[in-house]
């Protein structure tokens, strides 16, 4: 679980970086990844009962 956060980290600061120079597909991985990280997060609430 924690890669996913590392890598979201990542490529948001390279994106904060160089906002010009972002490319689709880096833009596009920082959605699956905000929404990886999401349902996770969620996912674990439910475990612990809490919604």
């Amino acid at each position: 679980a924690r890669h996913l956060d590392s890598e979201l980290i990542a490529a948001k600061t390279a994106a904060n970086q160089a906002p010009g120079s972002i490319t689709r597909p880096a833009a596009q991985r920082i959605r699956e990844l905000e929404e990886e990280v999401a349902a996770r997060d969620t996912f674990i609430e439910q475990l612990c009962g809490r919604s």
